[in-house]
């Protein structure tokens, strides 16, 4: 396990967190981080899940410019990357 001390900017999560972050409000934490000026993406494949609140949340994320939902870690890294010069 890596840690950083230090200024922040971009995180990227497994999916594996999930449950442990829906039980603890995840709108609130991914608000958390845009507060911040965090930019998140969170690994995994979602499209085991059927509930249609989670895959608008998921399809809404997406087009935004803050959290992703990605099915892996390159796809993360490199949509965490993209316009590196604003934040």
């Amino acid at each position: 396990m890596n840690i950083w001390v230090g200024k922040v900017h971009k995180i990227v999560l497994d999916k594996k967190l999930r449950s442990i972050m829906i039980e603890v409000k995840l709108r609130g934490i991914l608000q958390k981080f845009i507060n911040c000026r965090v930019k998140i993406a969170i690994v995994g494949d979602f499209s085991v899940y059927s509930s249609n609140s989670l895959k608008d949340f998921i399809r809404e994320s997406n087009q935004g410019k803050d959290i992703f939902f990605q099915p892996d870690e390159e796809q993360a890294i490199a949509k965490l990357s993209e316009g590196l010069g604003g934040r």
